[in-house]
């Protein structure tokens, strides 16, 4: 899977949106997240456009050093895991399509962005965005 970053990963399952800015995190998770199935139906959104599915994660392997472990149990809970995830290409898609397909997630998980920035102002800086990438990044933290 080639991916332009940054990324926009989306759960519908989990109701969960999430911007990877580089590889490096992509598939960044703890135990309990790959018990309890956090990559099951995701689907990717790069910012060339092309949407993937999560088919399944094929492989984990600890995401740091062993000496960085009783750090990570006191930060998360749990060490944590790169998951090598398998997947599928969907589709390709314009940005109008993106903008959509996006403006269909900020609607369906209303709940969690009126708690936030608003539902609103969202939907105002997406139809204001000019480019996919300008989409994925109204999702950072920073923003």
């Amino acid at each position: 899977m080639e991916l332009k970053y940054p990324v926009l990963l989306v759960s519908k399952k989990k109701k969960s949106v999430h911007v990877e800015l580089t590889g490096s995190h992509l598939g960044k998770c703890t135990n309990a997240a790959l018990k309890g199935g956090y990559f099951n139906q995701m689907e990717i959104y790069d910012s060339n456009g092309r949407h993937y599915k999560v088919d399944e994660v094929v492989g984990v392997k600890p995401l740091n050093a062993v000496w960085r472990w009783p750090l990570e149990v006191l930060m998360f809970n749990s060490r944590l895991f790169k998951a090598e995830l398998k997947t599928t290409l969907v589709s390709q898609l314009e940005l109008k399509e993106f903008k959509s397909v996006v403006a269909e997630v900020v609607n369906e998980q209303k709940e969690s962005w009126e708690s936030g920035v608003g539902r609103e102002a969202m939907l105002n800086d997406l139809a204001a965005a000019n480019c996919i990438e300008d989409v994925i990044r109204i999702f950072r933290p920073e923003n």
